[in-house]
């Protein structure tokens, strides 16, 4: 368990889970303090440490919600007591860090159980750390509050999530990568692509990717590789896209016919179950829209192009679809899947009649209101 998931083994499960004839918080109080949550004597800071990380793994012994809050509040309080105890023995630059780290994500832990407490902990420790020069502490207390700052993610507008995305940009590269700015990095720029805003998410990659480069460890180069194509898939809305490759019948695609229609390019394949749901709305749609200009692209991942053809057959698909031509170039191998970072299907692409992309989403009601805003007028 990593200094930023404190107590989930004990909160995972706290949603759904029912209440009857729970016991409340004041009776597991009563019960006797388990040996576990209390602090070893005359230990030095190393030691204290390790208490703290048996204390986050130590589950509770119930499992309703009461149970697990109750258990909860007391590994914030052991591991609050021991960073105390560390700071008392006066710790250096990284043990206090350590320390740093491990309040605020008790204090992660203890909004949960007692709303408005946790945050009133965390913002204690900013005030406390914000004048501190000490590169270290400088560099986790920025990561600490670019993560608060990516919890509200979903509720900001999108000029916010963009100047949040540069901050944190601007962050990776005045202090470099690590383990918990990289896990942070990739989460919030894969929320951003999810919520709408892809090239605020663009933004992030490419300052990890700039701090990637610097870096000598094996493996980097490919990671690097898989980010760019990423990159070039984020900024695609308001740019034109390349399609191009083999068609199913071996013939060489010409993307310049289709200028002048909005394009659907359908990442797709007969095994993904999602990707199937969504062909009686494209049918539909282009029966609907077919006479207006309207026409879909399939980029097909099938390994096996037996299971392919059932389905273009069973489902009557009078599309075109791109396909590997050997076998190492069929599946995620595809040249345009690896071109442009595809990581999931399906995948919708939806270009305008100028061959430019309009959405990187166009599934279901989406693809049917962007319709109807570019063929319907």
């Amino acid at each position: 368990m990593n200094r930023f998931g404190f107590a989930a083994t004990a909160l995972a499960f706290v949603a759904g889970i029912s209440l009857i004839s729970a016991p409340t918080i004041a009776d597991e109080e009563k019960k006797p303090e388990p040996v576990q949550f209390e602090l070893p004597k005359d230990a030095d800071i190393d030691a204290l440490f390790a208490f703290m990380n048996r204390v986050k793994q130590t589950p509770p012994t119930e499992r309703t919600k009461e149970a697990v809050y109750a258990h909860a509040g007391k590994q914030i309080k052991a591991v609050l007591a021991a960073c105390e105890v560390v700071m008392s023995k006066k710790p250096d630059d990284d043990q206090e860090t350590r320390v740093v780290m491990e309040r605020f994500a008790a204090y992660q832990t203890l909004e949960i159980v007692e709303p408005g407490a946790g945050v009133k902990g965390q913002a204690a420790l900013m005030k406390q750390y914000s004048a501190d020069k000490r590169p270290e502490i400088q560099k986790v207390i920025g990561l600490l509050t670019f993560q608060s700052r990516a919890q509200g993610l979903e509720g900001m507008k999108s000029d916010e999530q963009t100047a949040l995305a540069n901050d944190f940009a601007t962050y990776l590269t005045k202090h470099g990568i690590g383990q918990q700015s990289m896990q942070l990095a990739q989460g919030l720029a894969q929320g951003l692509e999810f919520m709408g805003n892809s090239k605020a998410g663009a933004v992030i990659y490419k300052a990890l990717i700039g701090e990637m480069k610097k870096l000598k460890a094996p493996g980097v180069e490919q990671e690097v590789e898989r980010m760019m194509a990423t990159v070039r898939r984020l900024e695609l809305p308001g740019n034109l896209i390349k399609v191009e490759g083999k068609t199913a019948d071996g013939k060489a695609f010409d993307w310049k016919a289709y200028r002048g229609k909005v394009v659907l390019v359908d990442f797709w394949a007969s095994w993904c179950g999602p990707c199937r749901a969504e062909l009686p709305n494209m049918k539909a749609q282009l029966a609907k829209y077919g006479g207006k200009g309207f026409a879909i692209v399939g980029v097909n991942l099938d390994d096996d192009m037996e299971a392919y053809n059932q389905i273009v057959e069973s489902e009557e698909l009078s599309w075109v679809n791109l396909v590997g031509t050997t076998e190492d170039t069929r599946g995620w191998n595809h040249p345009l899947v690896k071109y442009y970072g595809i990581s999931g299907i399906p995948t919708a692409i939806l270009v305008g009649k100028d061959g430019k992309v309009v959405s990187l989403s166009a599934r279901g009601e989406e693809l049917n209101r962007l319709l109807a805003e570019l063929l319907d007028k």
